[in-house]
């Protein structure tokens, strides 16, 4: 199966975050990315699931993980 992957930029639209906090996110490994030369990619599904786990929760929620 072909993973389709989202840029930082598009990962941040979609989840209303910094660039900066999605990179994070993946060297943290929150997100499911990939370094490619400077920059990283996301895995679309990562995003969506991560989406759908802090859907309705506030930044400071301590369930939000």
């Amino acid at each position: 199966m072909i993973e389709e992957l989202l840029s930082t930029k598009q990962a941040a639209e979609i989840l209303g975050m910094s660039q900066e906090t999605i990179s994070r996110m993946i060297k943290k490994g929150k997100l499911d990315g990939y370094k490619i030369g400077a920059f990283y990619a996301v895995q679309k599904q990562s995003v969506l699931a991560y989406a759908s786990l802090v859907d309705g929760k506030k930044a400071n929620d301590p369930t939000r993980k």
